[in-house]
């Protein structure tokens, strides 16, 4: 008969692959990096982040896990909504308590980068037998210019009040389309048509969790650098300081 023992021990060594990214708004672009992800057949995981800010986060975390779950049908029971897990850091930390092997799926110009950087964390913040890290064969969906839909690209049309070209950049789903257009637009201020970009009072700003989506620059220390602190210790950075420098590397 399998003891209790075994079956854990079979469970923890299966592998598991997953991505990280923003997907503000999710478009059609993120299709070919979720499927990427699930190739194979076994576990897979999407993390969103849960950064949120008018102008290149608009949708806050929920929404947009339930836009995505619209949009990607096949993929919903996959995305992982959970608060706690805001950085790549803390998303391994759970990953490890589940298997021993990871692979991570991102958009072709962050490999090396996260290569790098998850391999130096392991046996420090977390442990993993492997951890790989696999292109999707696109270019990163949420990079500024990248061949065709670029998050970027969606909430200009957005803005331009454009639902063509917005349309161009979905699934085939004109009802997830349609929903994604209208959170979006409100998530920026916009109403459902027309309207001037609403003004953001202080109050609103929401809070900055230093997420590592662009910020891969050896990781956190080149952003405290950037910040003006000499010796890189990120706990260091004033707040104050936290926008500015997060926009400089995230641009």
């Amino acid at each position: 008969a399998m003891k209790l023992y075994d079956l854990v021990e079979q469970t923890s060594s299966k592998p598991i692959r997953f991505t990280f990214g923003r997907f503000n708004p999710p478009h059609i672009g993120h299709k070919k990096l979720l499927d990427a992800v699930a190739k194979g057949g076994g576990i897979y995981k999407i993390f969103p982040t849960r950064t949120q800010d008018k102008k290149r986060n608009p949708l806050d975390p929920d929404t947009k896990i339930r836009l995505m779950g619209l949009l990607f049908p096949e993929h919903e029971w996959h995305i992982v909504n959970n608060p706690s897990l805001k950085t790549i850091i803390q998303i391994m930390q759970r990953l490890s308590e589940m298997t021993k092997n990871v692979t991570m799926v991102v958009g072709d110009d962050r490999v090396a980068s996260f290569n790098r950087l998850l391999n130096s964390y392991n046996g420090k913040e977390y442990t993993f037998d492997t951890i790989n890290v696999e292109s999707a064969g696109v270019r990163d969906p949420d990079a500024v210019g990248v061949e065709g839909a670029s998050a970027t690209k969606v909430r200009d049309a957005v803005i331009a009040n454009d639902y063509k070209t917005f349309e161009k950049y979905m699934p085939p789903n004109h009802d997830a389309t349609y929903r994604t257009w209208i959170n979006v637009r409100g998530a920026m201020g916009l109403g459902k048509i027309g309207g001037k970009l609403g003004e953001q009072s202080e109050q609103s700003k929401p809070t900055v969790y230093i997420d590592m989506d662009g910020v891969l620059s050896d990781f956190f220390t080149e952003y405290a650098k950037l910040a003006g602190i000499k010796d890189g210790d990120y706990r260091k950075i004033p707040s104050a300081k936290i926008d500015p420098t997060l926009n400089k590397m995230v641009g």
